[in-house]
């Protein structure tokens, strides 16, 4: 029989039997795995294309290219990945009464999810996020934000409720609840913003909402969806991919009550904007939160110096 822990096989006999992935749960401002602290270091597609692909017209190829991304990022020296799931990829509907998963992208999100538990592999899910306007259906852009959440609600009860089928609940990290998610008081702000290119990067969740008011509603989108993945796996860990300089809606301070830890995007200066002083602050207001932090973005830094610090 082969064991295999945390994609390490261990032979006994002459059978296969793969185990779980440890789970990682949280103490404090730690993070732990089988008793002690866990510190979370991995890497992202970089190529938006490759990336999209395969959730959407991935074959055999794209599957042996996620393998050789995987050993990869092993060879890096990673624990962890991280998937970016855009919203229309894995659902799709006339309305939002008559939603279905697509096939297809579910399949293929659960064999990287095996492929990264065999070689030991924790996957950060970035999900419910839509990069690209084209696979938007128009009705989807007419509904209130409320009914929006409606439809990020059930992509991640299915979302979650598949992971747990195919034996995953251990393998995932946690779900990002969106990537760097905003909240506009203008009733006709556009829902997706922050672009570059033909990618769009951050949408608002809510739009018409007054400033007062934005760090609650934040707040029910986040218990919201949150209960449609705890619904399916209740020892599901939560969390959002946020921009550091987010305000009171999206802040430590309003978050840390409801998220399981936080994934901050905080990259260096470059292109004369804020200097490493800057960055450092947004450094310090996370590490100041009751929560663990795993940053969820960042990339190298300009200088050696910048580096250490």
């Amino acid at each position: 029989m082969i064991l295999s822990v945390a994609g390490t096989p261990v032979t006994y006999g002459g059978k296969r039997l793969r185990l779980p992935m440890p789970r990682v749960t949280m103490s404090g401002k730690s993070l732990i795995r089988s008793g002690a602290e866990f510190g979370v270091f991995g890497v992202a597609p970089s190529h938006l294309e490759w990336d999209i692909a395969y959730y959407k017209t991935g074959g055999d190829a794209e599957r042996n290219d996620i393998i050789s991304h995987i050993r990869g990022a092993k060879k890096c020296g990673a624990n962890a990945i991280r998937a970016h799931l855009n919203l229309w990829d894995f659902i799709s509907g006339t309305s939002g009464n008559d939603l279905s998963v697509t096939v297809l992208a579910m399949n293929n999100f659960l064999h990287l999810l095996s492929v990264a538990k065999q070689h030991g592999i924790y996957v950060l899910v970035s999900g419910n996020n839509t990069k690209l306007l084209d696979v938007v259906p128009a009705w989807y852009d007419l509904l209130s934000y409320a009914d929006r959440w409606d439809v990020q609600t059930f992509f991640f009860e299915e979302l979650a409720s598949a992971v747990l089928a195919a034996g995953h609940s251990t393998t995932v990290l946690g779900y990002e609840l969106m990537s760097e998610p905003a909240i506009n008081s203008d009733p006709a702000a556009n829902w997706y913003i922050g672009g570059s290119g033909i990618y769009y990067f951050t949408q608002n969740i809510a739009r018409g909402v007054v400033e007062a008011s934005q760090p609650q509603v934040t707040r029910d989108w986040i218990t919201q969806l949150s209960a449609a993945i705890r619904g399916a796996d209740p020892k599901a860990k939560i969390t959002i991919g946020l921009l550091p300089q987010g305000g009171s809606s999206f802040g430590p301070e309003n978050l840390d009550d409801l998220l399981d830890f936080h994934s901050p995007h905080i990259y260096p200066p470059f292109n004369g904007q804020a200097g490493i002083e800057d960055s450092l602050e947004d450094v310090d207001r996370w590490a100041s939160s009751d929560l663990p932090v795993v940053v969820g973005e960042s990339m190298g830094w300009g200088s050696t110096e910048d580096n250490r610090a």
